[in-house]
């Protein structure tokens, strides 16, 4: 399945040819003191009873990108007064965020934990309607404009758990799925209102992904074996804000998209958090039997104790 997926995906990803890359301008935002801005809580509004959208704390060019879309599960009547985890989606994950999201959701609502999730930046209802090739996806060749995506992706991350806070949320958990693993990990580094952190398949190494993934051949074509320096985009370059006993990584042991040896050097760094080596592939991996269930049962088992902040 991830063989299937990954040659899917390089058919798909859209050409080089032409894209300015913008290394030195990227090198130089990443490297600037509010690259990842000060969180500020989301401005919640909710055009439906579970929908709900907020202006994006660190907006782009694109109208359509610029407004954060989800849904809330509410675990209660109560539900300010329960603790919440936020879901983040991989790369044009929808089977994730669409299908598997709302089973987790379900499990954890009559655990009587809120659930959040969000849609990323240029994905599903963001991606920018006008024609922009490249430029329309989170990952491209403007090396600049997929590191603004990035800090956009942890800016509402984090306004979204401030916004939860200051409901009344006792505790706050996230997790993030592959290339939402990285960016809740960037988020759980910078967030200190975060209490518990799950991330499977995270993508540690983006580094690598660009340098041995077949949907990233284009990328590596146009670099023309200049470097990329990811700075403050590095996961393994720093480390969560929340405590060791209260993180877990996901690893699938039969993974196509993040090599292994990325997620355990990533649990090196990070101290020896809990890791969960499951049988199975990358884009397969929440339909391990009974994985849902598990995630569902550590995020109570971590979150259902009282918290003052």
């Amino acid at each position: 399945m991830d063989w299937v997926a990954i040659q899917f995906a390089a058919v798909r990803m859209p050409s080089a040819n032409g894209v300015d890359m913008r290394l030195e301008e990227a090198a130089r935002f990443v490297n600037e003191n509010d690259f990842l801005v000060a969180a500020t809580p989301a401005q919640v509004t909710f055009p439906g009873e579970h929908t709900f959208s907020f202006p994006s704390p660190l907006p782009s060019p694109y109208d359509e990108n610029n407004v954060v879309v989800g849904r809330l599960y509410r675990g209660g009547s109560d539900w300010q007064k329960r603790p919440a985890v936020i879901l983040v989606h991989g790369w044009n994950d929808a089977t994730s965020h669409f299908i598997h999201f709302p089973m987790l959701a379900k499990k954890m609502e009559r655990a009587g934990l809120n659930v959040a999730t969000m849609e990323l930046p240029y994905h599903f209802q963001r991606r920018p309607r006008q024609r922009l090739g490249a430029a329309s996806n989170f990952l491209s060749a403007d090396i600049l404009r997929t590191a603004q995506a990035a800090a956009q992706a942890v800016a509402e991350i984090r306004a979204m758990t401030r916004w939860l806070v200051n409901q009344g949320c006792p505790k706050i958990g996230l997790m993030g799925v592959s290339l939402g693993g990285w960016l809740g990990g960037l988020a759980a580094c910078l967030e200190p209102q975060l209490d518990a952190l799950a991330l499977v398949v995270p993508a540690t190494r983006l580094d690598r992904l660009i340098q041995e993934l077949a949907f990233c051949r284009s990328i590596r074509i146009a670099l023309q074996g200049r470097k990329i320096e990811l700075g403050r985009l590095n996961l393994l370059a720093t480390a969560p804000l929340v405590a060791k006993e209260n993180v877990l990584l996901v690893e699938a042991e039969y993974d196509g998209f993040i090599p292994k040896d990325t997620i355990e050097e990533l649990r090196d760094r990070w101290g020896g958090p809990e890791i969960w080596r499951v049988p199975i592939g990358h884009v397969t991996v929440l339909w391990m039997p009974g994985l849902i269930r598990r995630i569902a049962g550590w995020f109570e088992g971590k979150l259902a104790a009282p918290a003052e902040r």
